[in-house]
């Protein structure tokens, strides 16, 4: 349910990560990210060498019986969270979020969703306006039976130029 003027093409879904990361500008404000036990290896090794190396304010929910529980989200998600970053799947164990309720949860505390959708897009259904979701993105080498290289990445329009600050610039932007 996404619009063609939301989405874009990368190269991976760490690059849409990135993205989303850089763009929100949350190192040095003040501002925290939430994830969980859960998410990509690759995403919580990357927020992890933000926090260790630039001070980044890191809350990592942990799984009970191989769930994330929305109380310990609730737990961790305050009025300074920047960023709440999930898998619509996980790769460990197939165990999935609700992403509206997640969505809801950080939109009361002024907070934004990205969400790792590789795992889930292409078998699982989604509809991002009814998540909630602010960001997302995916390769297509998984579900949806593409190739390595390729990718997409799904900003909401309400967001488009104005909360991600853009990282660079290219012939083809100008």
């Amino acid at each position: 349910n996404a619009k063609p003027s939301e989405i874009s093409f990368i190269p991976n879904t760490s690059t849409g990560e990135n993205l989303v990361v850089n763009g929100l500008e949350i190192v040095g404000t003040g501002g925290n990210v939430v994830t969980d036990a859960l998410h990509f290896e690759g995403a919580i090794i990357n927020l992890q060498a933000l926090q260790r190396e630039r001070g980044l304010d890191l809350r990592i929910a942990m799984p009970r019986d191989g769930r994330i529980e929305m109380r310990d989200l609730e737990r961790l998600v305050d009025k300074k969270t920047r960023l709440v970053e999930v898998s619509l799947v996980a790769m460990y164990n197939g165990f999935q979020h609700d992403l509206k309720a997640v969505c809801d949860l950080a939109h009361a505390h002024g907070a934004y969703v990205y969400a790792d959708i590789i795992q889930g897009v292409g078998a699982a259904p989604l509809d991002v306006r009814a998540a909630g979701l602010d960001f997302a993105a995916s390769a297509t080498y998984k579900w949806l039976m593409g190739d390595f290289g390729l990718g997409f990445f799904y900003v909401r329009e309400e967001l488009l130029g104005s909360v991600i600050k853009r990282p660079h610039w290219s012939y083809e932007s100008a």
